[in-house]
């Protein structure tokens, strides 16, 4: 039956998830990608199962193509509304930071370092009030970017990455608020830069600017 198929399904790759061999846990990943593409009712059984967290488990190999595979699959489960409500988002944030953090010493990790920013901002904005997030490390994520020697698209997706943590509808500690301030302002010093050298994207990045310093502002009231 379709129950013990699944039941079987799950078993099998939290097996191989968990078993530290980068061929089966790139033959689990391409399973569920496999089946998600088929149905994606199941998306919700691999929610239940936590297969986010055992996809975050697998980050800890510090594989990059193994880990843009990760991402992939993270990007597909996180449409769910049953990802935010079961409260993956906090373990798959904090994972993905640390993750990145490290890929970023090496620029050839561009491709996967994207589609890890592009996990993280997808989270964010489905996030609410309740939602866990651990503003430290992700304004270090920011910093980490901002001043990698990676190219200008990388530092980029750091500014839109701190865009989207000023649209939180969180209250902020005033320790929180400082570390905010201060890369923002840290943000802006490099935006100049930046603005010289990308062009036919001006007014795109003025509008940016405008809103991180509207939202800091909004902020401090």
């Amino acid at each position: 039956s379709e129950s013990i198929f699944i039941s079987t399904l799950l078993k099998s790759l939290k097996i191989n998830l968990l078993s530290r061999n980068v061929n089966r846990q790139v033959h689990a990943i391409k399973k569920i990608l496999e089946v998600m593409d088929q149905d994606n009712g199941i998306i919700d059984d691999f929610l239940d199962f936590d297969i986010p967290g055992l996809l975050c488990d697998v980050m800890n190999n510090h594989n990059p193509p193994l880990i843009g595979k990760v991402f992939v699959c993270l990007l597909k489960l996180c449409q769910s509304k049953k990802f935010e409500e079961q409260k993956h988002s906090a373990i798959v944030m904090e994972t993905s930071c640390r993750t990145l953090i490290i890929l970023s010493k090496d620029a050839t990790n561009m491709k996967t370092m994207y589609l890890g920013l592009q996990l993280i901002n997808k989270v964010l904005s489905s996030a609410d009030k309740e939602t866990a997030v651990n503003l430290p490390l992700l304004l270090r994520l920011v910093k980490t970017l901002l001043f990698s020697p990676m190219y200008q698209p990388v530092h980029m997706s750091a500014i839109y990455l701190l865009r989207m943590l000023l649209r939180l509808n969180k209250q902020f500690l005033a320790e929180d608020l400082e570390r905010i301030l201060r890369v923002v302002y840290q943000t802006l010093g490099l935006f100049s830069q930046l603005n010289n050298n990308i062009k036919g994207k001006l007014n795109k990045n003025i509008s940016l600017v405008t809103e991180i310093l509207t939202s800091s502002m909004r902020l401090c009231d």
